[in-house]
């Protein structure tokens, strides 16, 4: 079953290559379709085992080939673009040009836009890409050779300013081309030939060949496509309604009422509505009421697909004399959108107030209540809204003694959105004041506009993690400590720990969490002991301490004292490393002594510190200290 090209609307170029045995005619189903200028040779459409659909574009390597005008559809610039194709080679020695966009007699590099080859003799059967910048090719090559009689995917992507190339759906390499591609004058793009010096002609079948301007289709390996690509042709089309509304002549005691349908758009569907509102002409005595609910439009939209509603929408006309009693409630259109990712939903509505004409003589009395809803707007992501609502124009004439009055509550229009990154939305809206004739009376209430807006936004979340020992020994403290790490910048979500390993787990899988590495780094470290009397009072002197175990050549050490004054005072020590069954030896320098001691060792290197255990020698004075 065919494929529904999901970017379809920005292919510059579509071939299926389907059609009849022998054929010339090169079907193009882009948005934009085009025919070859030029069909080189005998090329033509082959139904001998076409890899999908009916049939392939068969070139026999001498002089056969298909040339495209210049088109703005590949001329890529410094933009994100795919080409992507399947190639079958009769001979994997002999060079084939599979496409390119070049002056016809190219001769310079700054004569090339883009040039996909396959190097049969020249690059042992590799796959090229090279698009070019004034004289500077950027290319990437194939990891291996194509056999002849193998039919291959071949795919061409420029993301971001980096070219990838793959074949059958494997990345081969990918290079920086962050450039602006050469766009000389007179160039053509081919399909089966390089240049008319160098011409490279194809001897083999390409197939569901297409071209993408403005998307990156893959940046990692990926599966290639099962079946052809095609396009819903059904998703265009164009509706035009008419509605007028009923003229009605009434006397005493008629109602009016009216329904009108909703309208239901889908994608791809333009809609223009014309629907003018009731014409009432009443005489002495009538009442009147009507309800005039307005459509409702409801808009379902997919990725590139533009909807489209022009409305134009006349309130009623209303002629009165004397004695008249007019209620009206006429609520506005009501329009719901959703969209998905770079939909456009544009609405334009014209919707006129009612225009209200009105005389009286003698004492008569003309009352007029209209209540008069503005439109609801809910829109959701890149959508733009414009109204032109002219409030009502209302004229009257009176003799003396006549009593007119006009009472309207007028609501604001209200609009609410919802909107995320990169989308915009747009609300314009001009509603002219109410305009009175003399002898009339008018209140009018008009409360404001009211926008709700929703947004959303990506926040960047960075973890601190502490790792707490909670079986610690006294050793050489007189209590045991519950000692704490803190980690920076956290990178994991959580921690698990199974079979006496901890991991480290993220959204990408499971990490192991050991080793003296950070990444590529090694991890400095350093420790440091607390104040402790080892026992005494007394004042302690010592000269030496041994640790036990194993330590890297960056090993230093130092010890701090406690002073008469309570002011801590820190020393260098002298590392001596011992031989491989012995301990490391750290000398400290004479004359130091104090009630209380700590030590310090660190390997700015990130050294082994594989530590049994620390051995201070400390000798007690002989005066007591009280």
């Amino acid at each position: 079953m065919a494929i529904v090209d999901t970017n379809h609307w920005s292919n510059s170029l579509a071939l299926n290559f389907n059609g009849a045995n022998g054929s010339t005619t090169f079907t193009d189903i882009s948005p934009t379709t085009k025919t070859p200028s030029v069909v080189g040779g005998n090329a033509q459409l082959s139904t001998t085992s076409p890899k999908f659909g009916s049939a392939s574009l068969l070139l026999d390597g001498t002089g056969d080939y298909l040339e495209y005008a210049s088109n703005a559809g590949w001329d890529f610039g410094s933009g994100d673009f795919s080409i992507d194709l399947w190639w079958t080679p009769v001979a994997s020695t002999v060079d084939y040009s599979i496409a390119s966009l070049a002056v016809a007699a190219a001769t310079t590099t700054a004569e090339i836009s883009w040039n996909i080859f396959h190097g049969g003799s020249s690059s042992a059967g590799k796959v090229t890409i090279s698009v070019c910048a004034a004289s500077t090719a950027y290319s990437v090559v194939s990891l291996a050779g194509l056999n002849a009689g193998q039919t291959y995917h071949i795919e061409v992507v420029r993301a971001s300013g980096t070219l990838y190339l793959f074949i059958d759906g494997a990345l081969q390499g990918s290079t920086p081309a962050n450039v602006t591609l050469n766009t000389a004058a007179s160039r053509v793009m081919r399909i089966g030939r390089y240049t008319n010096g160098l011409p490279r002609d194809c001897n083999g079948k390409i197939d569901d060949f297409r071209i993408t301007k403005g998307v990156a289709r893959h940046v990692a390996a990926f599966t290639p496509p099962t079946d052809e690509f095609t396009v819903d042709t059904t998703r265009t089309v164009s509706v035009d309604v008419s509605m007028p509304m009923p003229t009605a002549q009434v006397e005493t005691g008629v109602v009016i009422d009216v329904s009108m349908p909703a309208l239901i758009a889908v994608p791809g569907v333009q809609v223009a509505v014309s629907m003018p509102m009731p014409t009432v002409e009443i005489q002495a005595g009538a009442t009147i009421e009507a309800s005039m609910p307005m459509p409702t439009v409801r808009m379902e939209g997919r990725r590139t697909v533009l909807n489209t509603i022009d409305v134009a929408m006349p309130m009623p006309t209303v002629e009165m004399r004397e004695g008249h009693r007019i209620a009206a409630a006429m609520p506005m259109p009501t329009l719901e959108m959703s969209g998905t990712t770079t939909i456009l939903i544009s609405i334009q509505a014209t919707m006129p107030m009612p225009t209200l004409e009105m005389s009286g003589t003698s004492t008569g009395s003309v009352s007029v209540s209209a209540t008069l809803p503005m439109p609801t707007v809910e829109m959701q992501g890149g959508s733009i809204v414009q109204a032109t609502m002219p409030m009502p124009t209302v004229q009257m004439e009176g003799t003396t003694g006549s009593v007119i009055q006009i009472t309207a509550t007028m609501p604001m229009a209200s609009v609410q959105c919802e909107i995320s990154a990169d989308n915009t939305m747009q609300v314009s809206a001009t509603m002219p004041m109410l305009l009175a004739g003399p002898w009339g009376r008018i209140t009018a209430f008009m409360p404001m506009a009211q926008v709700q807006v929703v947004a959303r936004s990506v926040v960047v979340v960075t973890y601190e993690a502490y790792a707490v020992n909670l079986q610690p020994s006294a050793g050489f403290r007189e209590s045991a400590v519950h000692e704490v790490t803190r980690f920076d910048a956290w990178e994991f979500d959580h921690v698990i720990r199974w079979r006496n390993r901890y991991y480290g787990v993220k959204a990408d899988g499971l990490y192991l969490l050991g080793g003296n590495l950070d990444g590529a780094d090694a991890i400095a470290w350093e420790l440091q002991s607390g104040m402790s009397k080892m026992g005494s009072s007394q004042k302690k002197a010592a000269r030496e301490m041994f640790v036990h175990g194993r330590v890297g050549a960056g090993l230093t050490a130092s010890v701090t004292l406690k002073g008469d004054d309570s002011t801590n005072r820190s020393y260098d020590a002298i590392v001596q490393a011992g031989g491989d069954a012995e301990a490391t030896r750290v000398k400290i320098g004479q004359g130091l002594k104090s009630v209380y001691w700590s030590y310090g060792l660190a390997d700015p290197d990130g050294g082994v510190a594989d530590i049994d255990s620390i051995e201070l020698n400390a000798a007690e004075l002989s005066r007591k200290v009280f």
